[in-house]
């Protein structure tokens, strides 16, 4: 299979620096298109409504035709579980929550975009995984090719600890 293109020895700046990123994307979502699905652990933090919440950690399951997510909660709430799967269960999300809130409502199906679906998140599940992520950056890079005010930088970092960093 074709690899990405070559990350720059130095700095990169502006619009050959946007290609070649744009073009790394479209490797990255060519490869992620030709697997059936991965499992990850998942790590988010968000911010809503100017407050910063918790670091959640999930155990992550996707599928990518027909799309699908499981999540289940390993912290701060572990057990909490919450599956999607496009075409069934009238495209809703299934969650079943922890402790008490479980034996009042022991399931809660509600569309991707209901308020109680986005209560803990700012994006659906909809958007979930790395096909999902990677599309939404290449539809950003293809938009800073036509806009002259973008500013794009491309060189590599060194960490505390010696290893050498990609960044942009």
């Amino acid at each position: 299979p074709e690899g990405p293109p070559p990350w720059p020895e130095g700095r990169l700046e502006g619009a050959p620096a946007n290609q070649l990123l744009l073009d790394m994307l479209l490797v990255v979502a060519k490869r992620l298109d030709a697997i059936d699905g991965y499992t990850a652990t998942f790590h988010k933090q968000e911010r809503l409504k100017g407050v910063l919440g918790p670091d959640q950690t999930m155990a992550m399951k996707v599928r990518q035709r027909p799309f699908a997510v499981y999540l289940k909660f390993l912290a701060p709430h572990p057990g909490k579980e919450v599956v999607y799967a496009e075409g069934h269960r009238d495209n809703k999300v299934i969650a079943h929550s922890t402790g008490v809130s479980r034996w009042l409502v022991p399931r809660l199906a509600v569309l991707p975009d209901h308020p109680l679906a986005l209560a803990e998140t700012r994006h659906a599940i909809t958007e979930a995984g790395l096909s999902k992520l990677t599309a939404k950056l290449i539809s950003f890079r293809r938009l800073d090719l036509n806009d002259p005010e973008a500013i794009t930088i491309i060189d590599t970092t060194t960490d505390n600890a010696g290893r050498r960093w990609l960044r942009s």
